[in-house]
């Protein structure tokens, strides 16, 4: 079974919410499936872009209106 892990910044903005996830990333397992869930689609675009230019492996998927859920490998 595979670990995951969730950071909900769904009442965060950028940069802050970039923050957050950018310390969510460094304080866990490299081999840990992260998720985090951002709300509004600049936050969702500005963070995904951010961490593709940070070489990290990106899936996402839309789950709500105004909700998305980003998947990070590193």
């Amino acid at each position: 079974m595979k670990k995951k892990k969730y950071l909900d910044l769904t009442s965060y903005n950028c940069p802050m919410a970039f923050v957050k996830t950018k310390i969510f990333i460094e304080n866990n397992p490299k081999n840990l499936e992260k998720k985090v869930l951002v709300k509004g689609n600049d936050n969702f675009l500005s963070i995904k872009e951010s961490l593709i230019e940070l070489n990290l492996k990106v899936k996402t998927k839309k789950l709500d209106n105004k909700i998305f859920e980003i998947s990070i490998k590193n």
